[in-house]
């Protein structure tokens, strides 16, 4: 059954624990399934409820910021999505970093960079449900600290190294500028992919080198006009 979406922060949280717990025994890629489905489709609608535009060619994402630097992180989805929902600050890194903690937690982005420092944002962390990942994307607000990383920084190759940054502060609503949620395709509600996407998940199954192949789709906010531009000024 599939869950009834929630109407604030700390009931969505709430839902997708219940989404989570459901999975216990039986076929568990129909269970995986029927999580990233609800899940993708509980996060829709309250980006969406949040003033957050679906956007379902992720290309289209990057032209809408195009010209714009950005910090990108992997980010908890139930964590961020609440934020949003109730027009919340997202606390990022420690207000006052001790020794030690000056290890990398984002990456500077701009969309005519291509893909480098988005995939390491997509690669570092480990928050995810069931498959499903979910990067923000955001400006450097009044209440952010954004540094050179100077300490370890193990995993991230030479390249990527340029793009790494650490954060300590408050992310604020009207920091944020987009979400991108990858998911698997075979998990992905079969309703919302494209007929071309259909075609290629389909087509990747019988190939376990390509099986998992993913599905991207973006929210945007606070687009320049919009009615959360127009309440933070």
């Amino acid at each position: 059954m599939k869950e009834a979406m929630p109407t604030s922060g700390e009931q969505f949280k709430q839902a997708v624990e219940r989404m989570k717990t459901s999975i216990s025994s039986g076929d568990i890629a129909k269970q995986r399934k029927e999580l990233v489905s609800n899940v993708f489709e509980a996060i829709r609608e309250e980006c969406e409820r949040a003033g957050g535009r679906y956007v379902e060619d992720i290309n289209e994402l990057y032209r809408a910021v195009r010209g714009e630097q950005l910090v990108v992180r992997r980010e908890n989805p139930e964590r961020l999505v609440s934020a949003l929902v109730t027009h919340e600050d997202l606390p990022v890194g420690c207000p006052e970093p001790q020794p030690g903690q000056d290890y990398p937690n984002c990456s500077i982005w701009r969309s005519e960079d291509g893909k480098a420092g988005l995939d390491t944002a997509f690669m570092e962390g480990r928050e995810d449900l069931g498959g499903l990942v979910s990067v923000v994307g955001f400006e450097v607000g009044k209440d952010m600290k954004m540094g050179q990383v100077t300490g370890e920084q193990k995993g991230i190759d030479t390249a990527a190294r340029q793009n790494v940054r650490r954060i300590d502060g408050v992310v604020h609503p009207e920091d944020v500028r987009f979400l991108i949620v990858r998911a698997p395709g075979q998990y992905f509600p079969a309703e919302l992919l494209t007929a071309e996407e259909a075609d290629r998940i389909e087509a990747a199954q019988t190939d376990p080198k390509r099986r998992g192949l993913p599905v991207f789709r973006g929210f945007l906010f606070n687009e320049p006009g919009s009615d959360l531009e127009a309440a933070a000024e």
